[in-house]
């Protein structure tokens, strides 16, 4: 069966029960998201009626669409199942999987979630007088009193393969740290947590320093693994400003530097950095490209070319890209994405949606094929609702989605949907053709 990439998660909630924290704003740009098999025959997934004393609310569209974004309603990222909140008796939160009342324990006041990760596992939190819990795969874990965001706005951060997972809680005035169930104690909370592309390594930020597979390198920040896991690096500061560390061996130092990057193959990595309050450049295997007023960190393409945005002296914004590729920009580009080949490239500026630096409409939150021929986006629709727009053209509106996944050859376009009135609700996964 042949592999996509594809991240799911819900655009409106079914139901604003109340969430554990509040979502932190989006990221400037994208990483590539897990791979799944997904399926691409529409179908009906399942028909939620009216039930007595249960209750169905559709909220607008919220302004963050992340993969791992605590909504009260997930489709798998294969488009085989559905998890959502709803209420009942006006009080109480139920949580339904499949069409099905999942049967919770009778401590329990509330249901926050649910998500499903990149292989599908179905997360959700539980709360009641006696403190909080996450239910992993029909596993409950020890209770805590408080929980923690971690990267990628959610209280569990996957790996992109969905096989490990980590998340961060309190109990009893002790943080403590749990990845694939394993409990790690740390005197402080965590952040930057990431995986490597495979799965293999982890490391966070603590407040004893950098911590790697668990243990504590130093007093270290910003790490990155090469997609394999086999290579390591991070920024740390020295007496004469910062310098990005590589597999140990320290480079020169700049006034300041920005997060380093592998590149596919891992035999590079790249940074952005300042020579001066003036004088901003980019970084390649110690390699400084020609100076700028400002440099954003850059990222490699899928066929190892490094890309990035600055600015020149006049204020003008540019991408710049190897072989000599340089575009004038419209403003700052964030959601970036590429096609399979590395050659196409989709972004958003100010709410316009962006293929190969041409504009093609207004929405959020690009998906480009992977042939680089078209791009999916959200669209908000005016009077409430959302749409799925493609190259210019708007879909049918819908009151939640998941994001679009493209098939292989880009003929076809997939996502989950919610239709119907507040009183019930269709629920399809829906797939349409995509217009040469």
């Amino acid at each position: 069966m042949k592999r996509v990439v594809v991240a799911l998660i819900c655009v409106a909630p079914l139901l604003a029960c109340p969430k554990p924290t509040t979502p932190p704003p989006p990221a400037e740009t994208t990483a590539a998201p897990p791979q799944v098999d997904v399926r691409f025959q529409e179908r009906v997934l399942w028909e939620i009626p009216q039930e007595p004393g249960v209750t169905l609310r559709f909220s607008p569209p919220l302004d963050d669409w992340e993969p791992y974004t605590w909504y009260t309603c997930s489709f798998s990222p294969d488009g085989v199942h559905f998890a959502y909140v709803a209420l009942r008796e006006g009080k109480t939160c139920v949580l339904v999987v499949d069409g099905k009342t999942v049967e919770l324990p009778e401590d329990v006041e509330g249901v926050s979630g649910p998500k499903f990760g990149p292989s599908g596992r179905l997360v959700y939190r539980l709360s009641g007088e006696h403190g909080s819990f996450l239910v992993i795969d029909g596993v409950r874990t020890d209770p805590f009193e408080e929980s923690h965001l971690l990267g990628d706005t959610s209280e569990v951060q996957f790996s992109p393969d969905g096989r490990r997972y980590v998340y961060q809680a309190r109990m009893r005035g002790t943080w403590y740290v749990v990845v694939d169930g394993v409990k790690t104690e740390v005197t402080d909370s965590i952040a930057g947590v990431i995986f490597s592309k495979d799965g293999s390594r982890i490391a966070w930020r603590g407040a004893k320093g950098l911590f790697v597979d668990g243990s504590v390198v130093g007093p270290f920040r910003e790490p990155a693994f090469s997609d394999d896991g086999k290579r390591l690096a991070y920024t740390k500061s020295v007496e004469n400003g910062h310098a990005v560390v590589v597999d140990g061996r320290m480079e020169k130092a700049y006034d300041r530097v920005g997060r380093p990057v592998f590149s596919p193959r891992g035999d590079r990595v790249a940074y952005s950095a300042m020579r001066s309050s003036e004088a901003a450049l980019v970084v390649v295997n110690g390699r400084d490209s020609e100076e700028w007023t400002t440099t954003w960190d850059p990222l490699f393409t899928p066929d190892g070319r490094m890309a990035y945005v600055a600015s020149s002296g006049d204020g003008t914004l540019y991408w710049v890209a190897e072989e000599d590729e340089r575009v004038e920009l419209a403003g700052i580009p964030s959601r970036v994405t590429f096609d399979a080949s590395g050659r196409h490239v989709a972004y958003q500026i100010s709410g316009q949606i962006y293929r190969d630096h041409r504009p093609i409409g207004y929405g959020r939150f690009p998906v480009l094929d992977p042939t680089g021929k078209h791009v999916a986006y959200l669209n908000n629709e005016q009077g409430g609702g959302v749409s799925i727009g493609v190259d210019g053209k708007k879909g049918e509106r819908f009151h939640a989605l998941s994001r679009p996944v493209f098939s292989p050859d880009g003929k076809k376009l997939a996502y989950g949907a919610v239709s119907g009135p507040a009183t019930s609700a269709k629920v399809v996964w829906k797939v349409v053709t995509v217009e040469p």
